[in-house]
């Protein structure tokens, strides 16, 4: 008959195998993880780019009304300031109808 192996020298051969699986198991699942985590990085540095790229633009936009804004002040000025220039100059030579210094007068005459 067979010569059959003591059942200590069984349990010591199937504990490398058995430490084997259990470590490729454990690879196996960090694998994973790592995979998971670059993934999830991915997805991040993507929605930064379009956050960044979101920004870039409300900024543009922000720039430009501001732009926008300082053209009409500077615009409204420019029409307060005739205006002022044309009250004065109605009132320094007298208007053409009513009194001397009569504002009234002296905006009918802008208008």
């Amino acid at each position: 008959m067979g010569h059959r192996p003591p059942k200590d020298e069984i349990v010591h051969a199937a504990e490398p195998d058995t430490a084997l699986t259990v470590l490729r198991t454990a690879l196996a699942q960090e694998r994973q993880r790592t995979t998971d985590l670059r993934n999830e990085l991915d997805a991040a540095r993507i929605a930064l780019a379009l956050q960044q790229e979101q920004s870039r633009t409300m900024r543009q936009e922000r720039d430009l009304w501001a732009k926008r804004a300082q053209l009409l002040a500077t615009a409204m000025s420019q029409e307060a300031g005739s205006v002022a220039e044309g009250l004065l100059s109605l009132e320094a030579h007298g208007p053409t109808t009513g009194e001397p210094g009569d504002r009234n007068a002296a905006l009918r005459a802008i208008a």
